[in-house]
């Protein structure tokens, strides 16, 4: 049986957030007719990313379990949600929603890393 991480202790690793930044970046060439929605996106991951990094350096172990557990749902759902917005075969409404709904989840992980 293997071991489960425990969604409240696990922290979002600074390396995951910057793939995403590189799938963005990707996804952004492929598509040009949303492509300003996807830099936006890319600007919030940025933040994220930044604030994230902070929160780390001056909080530590120190953050509130219930905010890294918040931070670390909506977190995965953002990946999901980004693992939608890159096929091909996503048509470019569709994939305007998903980045929209993409960004409601991370302004939910910066309203939670404020939090703490």
């Amino acid at each position: 049986m293997e071991p489960q991480t425990n969604p409240k202790r696990r922290r979002v690793a600074c390396t995951e957030l910057e793939s995403i930044v590189s799938v963005l970046v990707g996804a952004r060439d492929k598509y040009g007719n949303v492509g300003e929605k996807i830099d936006a996106l890319q600007r919030q991951a940025g933040e994220v990313l930044t604030l994230k990094e902070s929160k780390e350096r001056t909080l530590g172990q120190d953050m509130c379990p219930n905010v890294a557990k918040m931070v670390y749902m909506d977190y995965e759902r953002f990946k999901v949600l980004l693992s939608k917005i890159a096929p091909a075969d996503a048509p470019p409404s569709t994939q305007d929603i998903l980045i929209t709904i993409a960004q409601q989840k991370l302004t939910a992980v910066l309203r939670n890393l404020r939090l703490d």
